[in-house]
């Protein structure tokens, strides 16, 4: 995070769009959400970048949180 501190406002704003925060995750860990988009936004409150998580199928229900599901099964085995 010091790295972005470093860049001035305009910098920032040039990286917007081609940088952002990827949250991978699973269904099977949803109850840490809660905790971790809280600290995340308490320490980085002015994230300058897009936020997704990506998970099976729930979703956060958080501001600018974008989300991806990806359902993903093997024959025989589930993830996560």
């Amino acid at each position: 995070m010091d790295i972005i501190k470093s860049y001035d406002r305009r910098s920032t704003n040039e990286l917007n769009g081609k940088i952002a925060v990827l949250v991978v995750s699973c269904d099977k860990y949803a109850d840490l959400w809660p905790p971790f988009f809280q600290l995340f936004l308490r320490f980085w409150p002015e994230c300058p970048f897009s936020v997704y998580l990506i998970s099976n199928q729930k979703g956060p229900a958080y501001h600018d949180v974008k989300l991806y599901s990806s359902v993903m099964t093997f024959p025989g085995q589930t993830i996560c």
